[in-house]
């Protein structure tokens, strides 16, 4: 009786871990092809901005690369940028120009 129980079990976890295997294929899936969305409207959309009052006008969320390669996100108020990894807060006037813009909130629209 004891090892029908135990097989019973296992089997029951066995078909359960095929069901959250193929859950976790799904969600990567869904995951590959949104990122894979994201980055087409990045590359469609990007553009350079080549001065401070254009780089002001930014809003809030905005991610742009610096002329060094380093990314900046808008954070907190239009003009306030960190980096990416560090809290570090820049003007829009520290900021090497030209600039990229890698993602502007407008497109989440898109």
């Amino acid at each position: 009786m004891i090892d029908g129980d135990w097989r019973e079990r296992a089997e029951r976890a066995e078909c359960r871990v095929q069901e959250l295997e193929a859950e976790l294929r799904d969600a990567r899936d869904m995951i590959v092809e949104r990122n894979g969305l994201l980055r087409r409207v990045c590359i469609e959309k990007a553009y350079n901005v080549r001065d401070g009052d254009q780089l002001d006008s930014l809003p809030v969320g905005s991610i742009i690369r610096d002329a060094e390669g380093n990314a900046l996100q808008c954070d907190k108020r239009s003009g306030a940028w960190f980096y990416a990894r560090e809290r570090y807060q820049m003007a829009s006037d520290e900021i090497p120009l030209p600039v990229l813009v890698l993602w502007h909130p407008d497109w989440s629209d898109q």
